[in-house]
């Protein structure tokens, strides 16, 4: 990765794991991050090219975690020592979103952690991943983005309905309200990321066609793991034949193309560098037509 010279490489989260005994002190998180990042490899790499990141359960507290952990300002406050995002949360709502720009390409990063209700809360109304303000925020910034490419990244994945870990889909209600929203508001350019699976895999779901031209499908490009143990893909309906890879690796995503032929081309590699696929998004797979 470093060899690439990407022009920018975007953290999805369980950047580092927490150990238990970390996340019994401050001191002990703090612990845990200096200590991954005296790693000479990975010092290398940060050095590279702009670097940003949003986290996951692992690099906020215990495992799926979620509001309700105890130590997360300590944790808000080690993430933004470490990672240098342009912003953290907004006045009143903290966390880590932020927004960053690419050439013609807009990013929104989302924090699926600081206002996370437990997975295992029933499936009643108010149910929330991102929480209200959030949502509002990113809806907001959606509909005043001029970039041709809109780029939403969280840590889990989004639009997988086998997801049995810790998707979106275990919040149907603050979802559907996300999907109705894009729906009825055209937003073009949009491609989703997630990370957390341990697998990688790219995503096309179908939207009924209630408005013409801009029903396009959604994309949602999961990329993981980089160093953690790889895992079993599951019977995501929309993954795209040929994507799912279940080894360390890595994917990236080229803005490629002039006018009306701009276009991402995404790739997945491994470790080695070596391209496992890549697939082709045009324009008009984004509702430019």
């Amino acid at each position: 990765m470093t060899d690439e010279a990407a022009d920018m490489m975007i953290w999805l989260g369980d950047n580092l794991y927490f150990r238990e005994a970390d996340i019994q002190s401050p001191a002990g998180m703090a612990m845990r991050y200096w200590t991954d990042r005296a790693f000479p490899p990975l010092q290398k790499f940060l050095q590279s090219t702009r670097q940003v990141a949003i986290w996951d359960d692992h690099d906020y507290g215990a495992n799926d975690s979620d509001s309700s952990f105890v130590l997360k300002q300590s944790a808000l406050r080690l993430f933004q020592n470490y990672w240098a995002n342009p912003s953290y949360g907004l006045p009143g709502t903290p966390g880590v979103f932020t927004q960053c720009t690419l050439n013609d390409a807009d990013f929104f990063l989302l924090d699926d952690r600081w206002y996370r209700d437990a997975d295992a809360a029933p499936l009643s109304r108010g149910k929330q991943m991102f929480g209200k303000e959030q949502m509002d925020w990113l809806k907001n910034a959606l509909l005043s983005s001029r970039a041709h490419f809109k780029i939403v990244a969280a840590g889990g994945q989004l639009f997988n309905d086998d997801d049995a870990y810790e998707g979106w889909n275990l919040y149907p209600e603050e979802r559907q309200d996300f999907m109705d929203w894009l729906q009825n508001n055209h937003i073009r350019g949009l491609l989703f990321l997630s990370g957390d699976r341990h697998i990688s895999e790219l995503m096309r779901r179908p939207r009924p066609h209630y408005s013409g031209k801009h029903d396009y499908p959604l994309w949602e490009l999961t990329s993981s793991p980089l160093n953690s143990s790889p895992a079993k893909g599951d019977a995501n309906p929309y993954r795209v034949p040929g994507t799912l890879i279940e080894a360390r690796n890595y994917c990236s995503i080229e803005f490629l193309g002039k006018g009306s032929g701009r276009h991402l081309l995404l790739s997945c590699k491994s470790t080695e560098g070596m391209t496992l696929w890549e697939h082709q998004i045009s324009s008009a797979d984004l509702g430019y037509i």
